[in-house]
């Protein structure tokens, strides 16, 4: 028998960690972007796009520290959850993962990385240009 209460709140807190895994990744495209059209609308070694690029790395590792740890809760969630489930397989039964990252898991961090590096290598660009 599945406990309802701790049920509907295991549930509450797994779309709210996932949500931040949502608005994390959202942050980070919206970041890259703001930094391409920096880029568009300054010379690339500018000051402002280089001030830009220096922001959009620190904002990049900021959200895939708020990432990881969204991804621990939600894992625990359904962790957690599918306990609850037991002996059926619901949500959360179905949606453990035994030892490995999710597909989107590595794609975002993926972006995160790739981003970050695109940025410090123009911030690195922009200083041997400006010696």
């Amino acid at each position: 028998m599945i406990n309802e209460k701790a049920y509907e709140e295991l549930s509450r807190n797994y779309r709210f960690f996932a949500s931040w895994r949502h608005f994390a990744f959202a942050g980070g495209v919206t970041i890259l972007a703001g930094v391409v059209k920096i880029a568009a609308d300054y010379e690339i070694c500018s000051p402002p796009f280089t001030l830009a690029a220096i922001g959009g790395v620190l904002a990049e590792v900021a959200l895939l520290v708020i990432d990881a740890r969204a991804r621990n809760l939600t894992g625990l969630a359904v962790e957690r959850g599918a306990e609850l489930e037991r002996p059926y397989v619901g949500f959360f039964g179905a949606a453990k993962v035994d030892g490995s990252w999710p597909r989107h898991t590595w794609a975002a961090w993926s972006f995160y990385v790739a981003s970050s590096l695109v940025m410090i290598g123009s911030v690195i660009y922009c200083l041997k240009c400006s010696n």
